[in-house]
């Protein structure tokens, strides 16, 4: 039995040592949910581009630079140009020897070719040919277009332009929708800024929760409740807060109970000397009576004077303790 109360007493004694966790752990961990969320919604953007180029829903990156060969190739051996025959990962544009325009998908892109099909009016120049154009400045900062042309047999030019970036596999998605990177990034950028305000607002409602026994305790020390003892939290600083409030709760409802018992001995002294008054004013009265109707003469004159003295001189006493306890 005596093993079981020295247990209980160590877990008592460990239960008191335990101030709570720091208040660093419980806001930090806050900033590690939002790290390991940011960090999710970019490996979220990562699976889910792997899946399109997996369904072949959008071309990679680099498909452009690698397959440009081929398709000016399949457009030369052609007897009639087909625009069919140009994946969507491309622009062209197709102008006869003078500049003129053909065909084109570029809509409001036409300045990143016709620059280029500007420079080549009445060039003979064979077979294929690269550069690169200057960079030019999108929502995403600068991006650089290349671009290459192909002579049809038939005298016309076909100029390809594209982009080392993921590109819709259709042209409809392509040019209905923003880059499927931009619209990946746009994503992810709102989920973050959903998940910090909603990681925001969870934290602030548990350190207000924890906080809660403070606020409980200072309103009721407000309305003037010292009985109850101020409560405790599983934060460190907030239990050392709590410990400064108890012990102002303590030190407030002593000073009280102090100055109670000092009214309580206060209000008996001045009950005792109201009695203790009435005794001289009897004399002094019945003695002042006998004098006034001069029933008293002679010795019991002068014995009577001397009762109402002795007892002028208890009011006096009775008087000054009364002071006294007025200002103690």
């Amino acid at each position: 039995m005596a093993a079981v109360s020295k247990d209980t007493a160590s877990a008592a004694a460990g239960r008191r040592a335990w101030r709570g966790l720091p208040m660093g752990f419980v806001v930090g961990r806050y900033f590690v949910y939002v790290i390991v969320g940011l960090l999710a919604i970019v490996l979220w953007a990562q699976v889910s581009l792997r899946g399109m180029l997996r369904s072949g829903e959008v071309y990679p990156a680099d498909y452009g630079s690698e397959h440009v060969e081929e398709v000016l190739q399949r457009l030369a051996a052609q007897d009639e140009f087909d625009p069919e025959a140009i994946p969507s990962a491309y622009w062209y544009l197709l102008i006869d020897e003078k500049g003129n325009e053909l065909a084109t998908d570029l809509g409001d892109k036409g300045s990143i070719l016709y620059s280029v099909a500007e420079s080549l009016k009445g060039s003979d120049a064979p077979g294929w040919h690269v550069e690169e154009l200057p960079r030019y400045y999108d929502i995403w900062g600068s991006a650089v277009h290349h671009y290459r042309y192909a002579r049809l047999d038939n005298g016309t030019i076909v100029l390809l332009a594209y982009q080392n970036l993921p590109q819709y596999a259709t042209r409809e998605l392509r040019d209905s929708r923003p880059n499927v990177l931009v619209q990946l990034g746009w994503t992810c950028a709102g989920a973050g800024a959903a998940l910090i305000v909603g990681v925001g607002a969870w934290a602030a409602h548990v350190i207000s929760r924890k906080l809660r026994p403070a606020a409980e305790a200072a309103a009721r020390i407000e309305a003037s409740d010292l009985d109850s003892p101020v409560g405790r939290s599983n934060v460190r600083q907030v239990n050392d807060l709590l410990a400064a409030m108890e012990r102002m709760r303590a030190a407030l409802r002593e000073t009280l109970d102090a100055r109670w018992r000092a009214e309580e001995e206060r209000r008996e002294t001045v009950t005792q000397l109201a009695h203790e008054l009435k005794t001289p004013l009897t004399v002094v009265s019945a003695n002042a009576e006998l004098l006034a109707r001069g029933e008293a003469t002679g010795p019991d004159a002068e014995a009577a004077a001397a009762v109402v003295a002795d007892a002028a001189r208890q009011l006096d006493e009775c008087a000054s303790r009364i002071m006294s306890a007025a200002f103690k």
